[in-house]
């Protein structure tokens, strides 16, 4: 049985495909307890980057939404995938607490 490795360090993509496809890549080495933390401007593709990741755990990319709204969406895969976004929220404090109830899960933050 082999390893997967999550790809780590800074990735510089130049379409939604590539974006897409990293994400991807990301998914297949996760085996769950993972935080993925993200940070970008609107529009930079984190949600593209999470629907790769979504598609890897099995899920329909097409169900995976930009939380923005909700905070938070859970997505049942090969691993629970939490997708929120902490942006609105106190910085910290909410960060530390979302951690606990999310440790058998892959989970993905953005601010």
């Amino acid at each position: 049985m082999t390893s997967q490795t999550i790809p780590t360090g800074e990735f510089i993509s130049f379409n939604e495909r590539e974006t897409f496809e990293l994400g991807s890549r990301i998914g297949e080495g996760l085996s769950g307890g993972e935080i993925l933390l993200l940070n970008g401007p609107l529009g930079a593709g984190k949600t593209v980057l999470v629907k790769g990741i979504a598609h890897s755990l099995g899920l329909d990319e097409e169900d995976v939404t930009s939380p923005s709204f909700t905070l938070v969406n859970p997505h049942q895969g090969r691993l629970l995938l939490y997708h929120i976004d902490l942006y609105r929220l106190d910085e910290g404090a909410t960060a530390a607490h979302a951690v606990d109830w999310m440790r058998s899960s892959a989970t993905k933050m953005r601010w």
